[in-house]
């Protein structure tokens, strides 16, 4: 059975560069590696995700963030606001998703919400800017993550240390620093609520 992941990562538009990955987090390539649970969760993650951000109010968030000053901090935050809004849902629902794939999804919602922002008047975004909006959203989710109890600091370290010890962690490394944004000197864009981090 095809999830609802595997439908959402279709080609990407041909203005966009693949979205990053996170090495050694993305979900197992082999079907049957994933359980029935966790295969479960993962689409009911996608599916209420796309609704979130396809919606009307989201879509106003996404407009604000493309029309902003700093757009890839804007879009980072509207992807974690995404992400956060589904994490508290699924801990209603007594359900729960490994990081490794939250990673993904984001990863995919992010695709998403920069296609729309195009459509809003946003330049496309280079390679490099993807990679630094990616960065941002891995950032202040771990911050989060460690700040909530969820990942310990030691287990942080050990994932960074994984994910830079490749070329492609080393790509979202680079693209800002370890822990925080980049900073860019700008104004978080407006009707974006602060999500954390830097």
């Amino acid at each position: 059975m095809v999830g609802i992941l595997e439908q959402a990562q279709g080609t990407p538009p041909a203005t966009q560069p693949p979205a990053p990955q996170v090495p050694g987090a993305a979900p197992p390539e082999t079907p049957g590696e994933i359980t029935p649970e966790i295969q479960e969760a993962l689409d009911m993650f996608m599916s209420n995700g796309l609704n979130i951000i396809h919606d009307t109010k989201m879509e106003g968030i996404i407009k604000n963030a493309a029309n902003s000053e700093d757009p890839i901090t804007g879009i980072a935050d509207a992807t974690l606001m995404v992400v956060s809004r589904l994490e508290g849902g699924m801990e209603k629902a007594g359900m729960d998703l490994p990081l490794e794939y939250i990673a993904q999804a984001a990863s995919a919602f992010m695709q998403d919400i920069i296609e729309i922002a195009v459509s809003f008047g946003m330049e496309p975004f280079d390679e490099e800017e993807s990679y630094a909006v990616y960065s941002i959203v891995l950032s202040k989710y771990l911050d989060q993550a460690v700040k909530s109890g969820k990942i310990t600091p030691d287990q942080l370290q050990a994932m960074s240390e994984e994910v830079q010890a490749t070329p492609e962690g080393q790509k979202i490394a680079q693209a800002g620093p370890q822990g925080a944004p980049p900073a860019t000197g700008r104004q978080p864009a407006p009707g974006i609520p602060p999500t954390g981090g830097a």
